[in-house]
């Protein structure tokens, strides 16, 4: 069985990324922050994360940084509304080089699929 986890501080956005995951047979675990995702990281092992860019306490990129930093090598989804310049965000965040996959807000499903697939 496949765990996934989605980190993103709107409930909403958890609870529709679960809903849907979980409608492909897929265990979903969530966390509203980088900091509760990486405690879950390094407790649970997930397969693969689901993280949101921009959150209050600690970013994705951050929870990213500190995941790959401590020996993970879980495969990391990025999902944001700032995904379009990729330069910009790179120079900001360059924890970003350690994430598989970028999809854009609002999320497009049949392509989530897509990219869960080709990273588990």
């Amino acid at each position: 069985m496949v765990k996934i986890l989605v980190v993103d501080d709107s409930e909403s956005n958890r609870l529709f990324v679960k809903e849907f995951l979980g409608g492909l047979g897929h265990t979903v675990i969530q966390a509203e922050n980088g900091s509760v995702g990486l405690k879950i990281i390094l407790k649970e092992h997930p397969d693969l994360v689901i993280t949101d860019l921009a959150m209050p306490v600690m970013d994705g990129a951050q929870m990213v940084d500190r995941a790959t930093s401590s020996g993970s090598v879980i495969p990391f989804i990025m999902i944001s509304g700032h995904v379009g310049d990729m330069k910009e965000l790179l120079k900001h965040h360059p924890a970003l080089l350690k994430v598989k996959a970028f999809l854009k807000k609002p999320i497009n499903l049949k392509k989530l699929e897509e990219i869960v697939k080709a990273n588990l």
